[in-house]
Order: C-alpha cells, then sequence, then structure tokens
C-alpha cells in the first residue's frame, strides 16, 4: 500500500464512494508547532495513489470524522493537537464536499472533547465520551447527536462507561464503542487502557454492554467488513501493539487474527470492498508506511431464480418456463465461481455453469424441479435452493357419445323408439 505522502499523527477518516479522506495535519519530525499544515489526503485503494482535497480551517488532533450522505463531518480533537488550551475551540464542525472539494461550517458541538468515539446513524452524527481540557483531564460521558437537515444538536442517553481514545464503529444502527483509555478518578492524569465494549441503540436511547476486548488498548484503527467489527494496533497505555482482533455482534465472541506488520497507534482506520486500511500513525516515531487487511472470504454467495413467465393461481404454466438463475456475492469476496443446476421429474438434466449467471429452459410437461446452488472463488458453496415447475400445454377435451337407441311396450302392445344422435 502506497505511503502517505503527508504522514499525520492521529488523524480522522472517512470512507465516500470508495475511496479514504484523511484530515489532519503535517508536522516535522520533532512535532513543532509551527510545522503544522493543515490537510486532507485522500487515498484510492484502485489506483493505489494519493491525492490531496482542500485543506481544513482548524489544525486538529485526536479529532472524530463520519460520513453523511456523501459528505464528511469532522468534530471535536485538539487544536493544535494542544489539548491543555484546544479543547474548546474543537467543537467546530466542519463539512467537507467531495463534489465541490470544499469545506463549510455546520452548529458547534455543545460539549468540548477530544477522544472521543463517534459513528453514523440513520443521516445523524452521534459523538460519546472523551476528555475534556488536559489538564485537569476530567473525562465526559454525554452523548450528543447531530442532525445535518435541522443543523442542531440533541442529548442521548450517556455513555456508561467513558473513556478517552476508544474506537467506534456502527453495524445494524447500533454504535459500537470499544476499548480506549479509562482515567483514575483520584488522579486524572494515570489511567490503564480497557476492553470494555459499551452499545448505544439510538432507538431505544439506551446503553448495554458486550463481551470485552481481550487486548486492552486505546487508540485503535478500526473498521467494519461483512458485519464483523476490527479492531488493529492501539496502545496499551504506553506500548503500541500490532494486534489485531475482530468481533461478532451476533454471537457476542471476539477472534483473534494475524497482527500488523508494524505496531501502531493513533492511526486511521477504513475499509473498502472489503479490506480495512490502516493509515500512519506512531510508535514512538511518526509513520509513513500503511497497511491493509482482508479477511478470509468464508461468505457463500447467493442465487435467485427468475421464470420468463409466472404460474398461473393454480401454479401452472401452459407454455416452456426459461428460470433465469442469477448468483451474487458478498461485498469485498472472491466473486462467484460458478452455478450449479438439477432437474428432476417430468424433465431431467443437470449441469454447471461458470459465471454468476444462466438460464434453464423447462418445456417438458408436468411437474419439474429445479435444485441449484453457486460456488465462489474461495469453495463457498451456498445451501440448495428448489423451485418446482409445472407445465400443461394440451387443452382438455370434452367427449360426446354416438347414435344411441332405446324403445318401450306399452301394456297395450304399442312400440315407442327413441333415437339420440350426437
Amino acid at each position: 500500500m502506497a505511503p502517505d505522502p503527508h504522514a499525520k499523527v492521529s488523524p480522522a477518516i472517512a470512507e465516500i464512494n470508495g475511496k479514504l479522506y484523511v484530515q489532519g495535519f503535517d508536522q516535522d519530525a520533532g512535532g513543532n508547532q509551527g510545522s503544522f499544515v493543515p490537510r486532507l489526503s485522500i487515498y484510492d485503494p484502485a489506483s493505489n495513489t494519493w491525492t490531496i482535497g482542500a485543506s481544513p480551517t482548524l489544525i486538529r488532533a485526536f479529532a472524530n470524522a463520519v460520513t453523511i450522505n456523501g459528505k464528511m463531518y469532522v468534530v471535536g480533537g485538539c487544536v493544535m493537537s494542544d489539548c491543555r488550551i484546544g479543547v474548546t475551540s474543537a467543537r467546530a464542525l466542519e463539512i467537507y464536499d467531495p463534489a465541490t472539494n470544499t469545506w463549510s461550517n455546520g452548529a458547534q458541538m455543545p460539549t468540548a472533547r477530544f477522544g472521543a468515539a463517534a459513528g453514523a446513524i440513520g443521516g445523524r452524527l452521534y459523538v460519546t465520551g472523551g476528555t475534556t481540557d488536559c489538564p485537569p483531564c476530567g473525562t465526559t460521558n454525554v452523548t450528543e447527536i447531530y442532525d445535518p437537515v435541522a443543523n442542531s444538536w440533541t442529548t442521548g442517553a450517556p455513555i456508561p462507561a467513558t473513556r478517552e481514545l476508544a474506537s467506534g464503529a456502527v453495524v445494524n444502527g447500533l454504535l459500537y464503542v470499544i476499548g480506549g483509555f479509562q482515567r483514575n478518578p483520584a488522579n486524572t492524569l494515570t489511567g490503564v487502557a480497557v476492553g470494555t465494549v459499551s452499545v448505544y441503540d439510538p432507538v431505544a436511547n439506551s446503553w448495554s454492554t458486550r463481551s470485552s476486548m481481550p487486548i486492552f488498548r486505546a487508540g485503535a484503527a478500526i473498521g467494519v467488513i461483512n458485519g464483523d467489527i476490527y479492531v488493529v494496533g492501539g496502545a496499551n497505555v504506553s506500548v503500541a501493539l500490532a494486534a489485531s482482533e475482530s468481533y461478532n455482534p451476533g454471537s457476542d465472541t471476539w477472534t483473534e487474527h494475524a497482527p500488523m506488520s508494524v505496531a501502531r497507534t493513533y492511526q486511521s482506520g477504513g475499509v473498502v470492498n472489503s479490506t480495512l486500511y490502516v493509515i500512519d500513525g506512531t510508535n514512538g516515531a511518526q509513520l509513513t508506511t500503511n497497511e491493509a487487511y482482508t479477511p478470509a472470504d468464508l461468505v457463500a454467495p447467493t442465487t435467485s431464480a427468475t421464470p420468463s413467465i409466472p404460474p398461473n393461481g393454480f401454479g401452472w404454466n401452459r407454455s416452456n418456463v426459461t428460470e433465469t438463475l442469477s448468483a451474487t456475492d458478498n461485498m469485498g469476496g472472491t466473486g462467484v465461481q460458478s452455478i450449479t443446476y438439477n432437474l428432476s421429474g417430468a424433465q431431467g438434466g443437470s449441469g454447471t455453469v461458470p459465471g454468476n449467471s444462466t438460464a434453464v429452459v423447462i418445456a417438458n410437461e408436468g411437474t419439474t424441479t429445479l435444485t441449484y446452488h453457486a460456488t465462489d472463488v474461495a469453495g463457498n458453496v451456498e445451501p440448495d435452493h428448489a423451485v418446482t415447475i409445472q407445465i400443461d400445454k394440451t387443452a382438455p377435451s370434452l367427449g360426446v357419445p354416438q347414435t344411441q337407441f332405446a324403445n318401450a311396450t306399452s301394456s297395450a302392445g304399442a312400440v315407442v323408439n327413441f333415437v339420440l344422435n350426437s
């Protein structure tokens, strides 16, 4: 992965239309404030290249960024990377529009903070936790919600366990706040890294707790791939980590993965096409190398069958039926390799067709069952699906009797003859 020509420490990141927008600032090796230059770097994974967007107004570190309706929203942090006096002015909400390459401002966030967790749900920005001016380094448990349409902030339920530099991710409309640095209430200049997982439900406006992350850390990169949350890097207070773990919300379980090549913290992480890109950061020295991780494809493709002619209300067709089988793989998957089908009943036959689409013609009268599934390049096979096709092309016939003769004789001897002609 190409290095960022303008490497940053503690940048904010957002994915928009397959590109990663990394907001932060340039600095010299010594981190002197006089060398700071506001910067928006744009990474295109398709071409593995970097470009530069319009610079934000503020120079800030430890900010949060999300994407809402194709725009990047940046809020919070420490202006000039000075968390002693630069937190209040970082309440400013800056909005970047890639279509016009311009920045604008929204309403200020009511609570000044840095190192918060954030996510976008239902077209709104959610920000929770974090730390105020440091020192005295007081933490806040306030949850605030920004509505771009109304350009206003409201308050949500406070996070139960406040911390700073936790990582935020959204899955199925829930905000997951993972890990972070929990300050000691008796001495806020000290604290420990935690693995706490807090989950906010905006519909119920309530919090719940899930299984803790096994490797406690703060300042980690985070990204969602196929519904799983990947947490990479970060630091256990003073030691940068290379560790990579993923959390499955459905099973409430954690899985450890191969570590990064370089331990780092205060980096950013973004997902494009099921690949997690970890950008910039530090491990005692500012890093210019970046890394990308693509999980193994463990998800089978899915196939649908569409008939050329729908059956009547009784489930029958009176002409040939063509079933079009179309398969799709999961986003970022290895792609559909083939479709396999089998016919049984009134019509037999089978086949395996390369690609993600094929057509099967059913012509025989009677009941035919079409069974099918797709296989992806990784070898994942979906369970069989089946559809029943009933065809009757022959019109019914009405039977008419031939000429019939009958007679009757009365008691007087008279004979009556009856003839029924067809």
